[in-house]
């Protein structure tokens, strides 16, 4: 979370039971479980999560587009999969709108409107690795994005309105079991849909920001580490100048 502040940035995000929204209309998450921050992610461990209320902000009619940056560190459970992010209940509910899971498998699976309408993602997901998905579409085509390539292209135009709240690592149905890992970044756009460069550059921003430590100014720059004196910290170059955390909800072009 980047909240432009110039000093205290992370204050609050490892104990504070808020997920600040930094862009508009400030849709706070509310913090479950067990979760840290580590200077990059927010840390979800097994029962780990966070809630979004429902509400009109989160229907999407026609352009839309989610986003996400993720490390996964825990195997999924192999009944519960570990959902990034959702608006799902148990099998065959009505309540079932929207999820992108990771099964034990590491296969990544996008859900709209119940599970006759399901896609998995030509690449399976490994632990220990970040990650950079983006869920959008346009004009009723839908693109799935995994790190700046394109491995899915879905045609499918129906309106998605949630009946549930979103949650962030973890879905309504799932016992108990989460995401075990990091998310750094979720974003929401309603009403306005990602271009294909717009989501490599996105990707871009969120892999290559490696932000490592504040105290020892240390950053990671392709295959180097920069050592930076502690008069200098490493993480202001490092990350955005404008940050939204989710969701961010807008018609403009950026």
């Amino acid at each position: 979370s980047n909240n432009n502040l110039i000093s205290n940035r992370y204050t609050g995000i490892g104990t504070n039971t808020k997920w600040y929204d930094t862009g508009f209309p400030q849709n706070n998450a509310t913090f479950y479980g067990s979760y840290s921050f580590d200077g990059r992610n927010i840390v979800f461990a097994d029962t780990g999560y966070a809630a979004l209320d429902d509400g009109p902000d989160f229907d999407f009619a026609g352009d839309f587009a989610i986003e996400v940056s993720f490390i996964m560190t825990g195997t999924p459970d192999a009944t519960y999969p570990s959902a990034l992010i959702a608006s799902w209940n148990n099998l065959g509910s009505s309540d079932n709108k929207f999820i992108i899971h990771i099964g034990s498998s590491g296969n990544m699976v996008l859900g709209i409107n119940g599970e006759s309408n399901t896609w998995t993602y030509p690449e399976t997901i490994s632990l220990n690795t970040n990650y950079h998905t983006i869920v959008t579409r346009r004009d009723g085509v839908i693109k799935w994005w995994l790190n700046g390539q394109l491995g899915s292209e879905i045609t499918y135009a129906a309106a998605i309105e949630p009946t549930l709240g979103y949650q962030i690592g973890t879905y309504a149905a799932s016992s108990g079991e989460a995401f075990e890992g990091g998310i750094n970044l979720v974003r929401m756009y309603r009403d306005r849909s990602l271009s294909d460069n717009e989501v490599r550059s996105l990707y871009d921003q969120q892999i290559n920001r490696t932000l490592i430590s504040e105290s020892n100014g240390t950053r990671r720059l392709l295959n180097y580490n920069l050592n930076v004196t502690s008069a200098v910290p490493a993480h202001e170059d490092g990350r955005h100048t404008k940050g939204q955390l989710y969701p961010r909800f807008t018609n403009k072009k950026k």
